[in-house]
């Protein structure tokens, strides 16, 4: 029995292992922590400061240029920001949490269990951190699948001379 069980060991689910340290939290995902890149890897220096983060730190800049085929357009900015290594990133976040890992693929909820390729395992509190595969509230009754009414924009750029 956990106090909180973590589908998704990405991002979103380690933030949350973070903000319970102390509570026996199990997080569990198809793949090792930190092997999947999910988000852009850019943040606020400061929220990687205040996360004790660093380690994880590339670079960092106060000022956005965007090149279109135009022209280029400069965004500065109040705050420094910083891009970070994806993976290095969750690997410090997981080592803060205390949480244990287990890497099994989540299969769907039964009560207050949560299925998974390696077993059941049951908690007070149940997270789905799963993204937009929403791995355990789409296995509930009613649930409303959001997927077509969401959307993201990826891109690569360069940031010459920042």
């Amino acid at each position: 029995m956990y106090d909180v069980i973590i589908a998704g060991s990405s991002f979103a689910g380690l933030a949350v292992a973070n903000q319970l340290r102390g509570y026996r939290v199990l997080l569990l995902d198809r793949k090792p922590v930190g092997s999947k890149q999910t988000s852009a890897c850019g943040t606020n220096l400061r929220l990687m400061e205040y996360w004790d983060l660093t380690a994880a730190v590339l670079q960092t800049h106060d000022r956005f240029l965007l090149h279109t085929a135009k022209r280029d357009i400069e965004f500065k900015s109040p705050y420094r920001w910083c891009t970070f290594d994806y993976q290095r990133l969750c690997e410090v976040l997981f080592q803060h949490s205390g949480a244990e890992f287990l890497q099994a693929s989540v299969l769907g909820l039964d009560g207050d269990r949560v299925v998974t390729s390696q077993g059941v395992f049951r908690a007070r509190c149940i997270v789905d951190a799963s993204g937009w595969r929403a791995v355990l509230a789409s296995t509930v009754p009613g649930f409303n699948d959001a997927k077509p009414m969401n959307f993201g924009i990826e891109t690569i750029q360069t940031l010459d001379a920042v």
